[in-house]
């Protein structure tokens, strides 16, 4: 997304945020302090799991060679209360 392009910064360690809450879900994004994503799934989507595991991925685009990493550091998690 744009928003995200404009606040990451390439070839150094960036903070994301990651908040996804509600049983729809919501999911909102923030990279080294700017929001780039808020998003909310439609209600009536199929295909997704309401809990279960956490994957964490790059998607690079199509210039990003295959030999390219992702690293990640200081992972936290915090679990929701859960509300809607």
């Amino acid at each position: 997304c744009p928003e995200g392009e404009k606040a990451y910064k390439q070839g150094e360690w960036n903070q994301v945020r990651v908040r996804m809450h509600g049983t729809t879900p919501r999911i909102e994004v923030w990279i080294n302090g700017r929001k780039t994503t808020d998003y909310e799934l439609p209600a009536d989507a199929k295909g997704y799991a309401p809990s279960g595991r956490i994957g964490l991925q790059v998607h690079g685009g199509e210039n990003v060679p295959a030999t390219q990493t992702a690293c990640f550091k200081n992972l936290t998690l915090r679990e929701l209360p859960v509300f809607d």
